[in-house]
């Protein structure tokens, strides 16, 4: 994350913040040097900075990636390294980005998550296009384009912009070198809405469908009806980053002035709870999912969970 009013090709006061969750400590990194990148050079490609984990664990690389300000297939891919020869010093590097001709030539990717997968790969996700995946990053980045699963690509209207994808569809990288990417649409009504999950193995770039769960099911489950709720259709569906929730599906429902969070298994298509956020709870913008792992001691590492909202 950055701090201050900082951001990519804007001029300082600002700059990044690495949390370390093993050493429960946070790294200062300086800006992006204004000679190397600004509003006149380059343009944001969306989300912010990816932070890859090096080996032993404290050391990490944070990569920034930006558009050339002429050209939406050119960009520059900035990276920080902890530790290693280039320590501590912002490195370049000039990059072709090999996304598809589109059906839209007003299309532009735009990311809306960026995260790791595995130790050496790092994605850019446009939540209505694809992935751009980066392998290899730390040593020789090579850039590679991956379209989401068909019928599921959006086009979008300039005019009216890309619209809230977030709201309706999400993703995240799971065990290995796969990513998994949940969809929530209506089929012709609200009564027809329904989660589907697919997961992409990025070592052959195929997916493959998994479960779906009807929205109108958890709308007829005890638990939603406990909480005396009328329909209301839920947004900013978010996978559980842990292992033992394995297609667990995080749903955000807001009804008047109160928010609720529903977990659902959509491979079981199942209700797993509901709960009420407290009455004056500062409404945010969508579930955040965070993984945080800590020490137990210098032989042992525990990895546990948790779930923010932001």
């Amino acid at each position: 994350m950055s701090a201050g009013p900082y951001r990519p090709t804007l001029p300082p006061p600002g700059f990044y913040l690495v949390y370390d969750s093993l050493a429960n400590s946070l790294a200062a990194v300086p800006p992006l040097p204004p000679s190397s990148a600004s509003q006149f050079t380059h343009r944001a490609i969306g989300s912010g900075a990816g932070v890859l984990r090096h080996h032993p664990p404290g050391e990490y690389m944070l990569a920034e990636l930006l558009y050339h300000r002429t050209s939406s297939a050119q960009a520059t891919l900035f990276t920080w390294c902890s530790s290693g020869p280039v320590a501590g010093q912002w490195i370049s590097k000039e990059v072709v980005l090999p996304f598809p001709l589109p059906s839209d030539p007003t299309y532009i990717f735009h990311a809306d998550i960026v995260f790791v997968v595995g130790e050496t790969s790092m994605c850019w996700v446009d939540l209505l296009e694809g992935i751009l995946v980066c392998d290899n990053i730390v040593a020789d980045p090579k850039f590679r384009f991956i379209s989401l699963p068909k019928g599921y690509s959006r086009s979008w209207n300039p005019e009216h912009g890309r619209g809230r994808p977030r709201d309706f569809r999400s993703m995240c990288s799971v065990r290995g070198d796969s990513v998994k990417f949940i969809h929530m649409e209506a089929a012709g009504c609200f009564d027809g809405m329904a989660l589907t999950t697919w997961t992409l193995c990025l070592s052959n770039s195929e997916w493959e469908k998994g479960g779906s769960f009807s929205i109108t099911d958890m709308w007829a489950d005890p638990t939603y009806n406990e909480l005396k709720l009328p329909k209301r259709v839920p947004r900013y569906p978010i996978l559980s980053l842990l292992d033992e929730e394995d297609g667990i599906v995080y749903l955000d429902v807001v009804e008047q002035n109160d928010r609720y969070v529903f977990s659902v298994n959509v491979e079981r298509g199942m209700v797993i709870s509901g709960i009420r956020l407290p009455p004056g709870t500062r409404r945010p913008n969508r579930i955040m999912a965070v993984e945080v792992s800590m020490h137990s001691d210098e032989s042992q590492l525990k990895v546990g969970g948790a779930r923010l909202y932001g």
